[in-house]
């Protein structure tokens, strides 16, 4: 996954969530990572840090967005009167997570393998927060993303956000250098749809885009509905 940073203290995360208001203080796309204004000197400070998306963080990075625009969108990011709707339903509306031709309804871990959370979604002021974790077919962690922040550190191939394309009101995708498992995370009439490869202590859980998922290579077809329950699959 990179080199290692001491973790960010957890009660930072709603700290910058909310200053950026669910987004990248530039853009206002809500797939983000924590960007060091000031570069990383072997310790985290608040006040230097802020939330950009993988193209903001890209040319941060080069020095084509300057300290100073950085600091003026931290103050006021690109969110401060509005925020992206694409990636929200209302509070009054049920959470639906479609997985594997099974219907997950308020169910914060949509799936575990071997005890291990591997997708969970919950909101917080509408906002969707998806936290997914990311294991190779040898086990070894390739990435984490964590209430819709990724770890900068983490080579990825690609990561796509987009809005109000081909009847899909968002659409995530990720993938990862020299390694399978990836991520399409779809919503679709206020539903959240999950495809893509998920791999946990030899244990490969494949979700297809025709509704089908495999296990271990075995195909399956699910038409499960799941309601209000800790975890929606749980394979150990």
């Amino acid at each position: 996954m990179g080199k290692q940073r001491p973790p960010y203290p957890p009660e930072w995360y709603p700290i910058l969530r909310r200053e950026a208001n669910f987004g990248c203080v530039k853009c206002g796309k809500p797939i983000v990572t924590i960007h060091h204004i000031e570069g990383y000197e072997g310790k985290h400070e608040l006040k230097s840090v802020l939330m950009l998306c993988k193209k903001h963080h890209d040319l941060a990075i080069q020095c084509k967005i300057t300290k100073s625009e950085l600091y003026t969108l931290k103050k006021k990011p690109y969110n401060f009167n509005k925020v992206h709707h694409a990636f929200q339903i209302p509070a009054k509306q049920k959470m639906v997570v479609n997985i594997g031709g099974n219907k997950i309804i308020e169910t914060p871990v949509a799936l575990q393998l071997m005890k291990e959370p591997i997708i969970s979604i919950r909101r917080e002021l509408d906002q969707f927060l998806v936290s997914a974790t990311f294991f190779d077919k040898y086990d070894n962690l390739r990435l984490k993303l964590m209430e819709n922040v990724w770890d900068a550190d983490t080579q990825l191939v690609d990561l796509r956000y987009s809005e109000n394309e081909a009847g899909t009101k968002a659409w995530l995708s990720i993938k990862m250098e020299d390694s399978e498992p990836y991520l399409d995370f779809k919503i679709v009439n206020d539903e959240i749809y999950i495809f893509g490869k998920f791999y946990r202590r030899g244990t490969l859980f494949d979700v297809k885009q025709d509704g089908t998922f495999v296990l271990n290579k075995i195909v399956f077809m699910a038409e499960n509905i799941i309601k209000r329950r800790k975890i929606g699959i749980k394979i150990d």
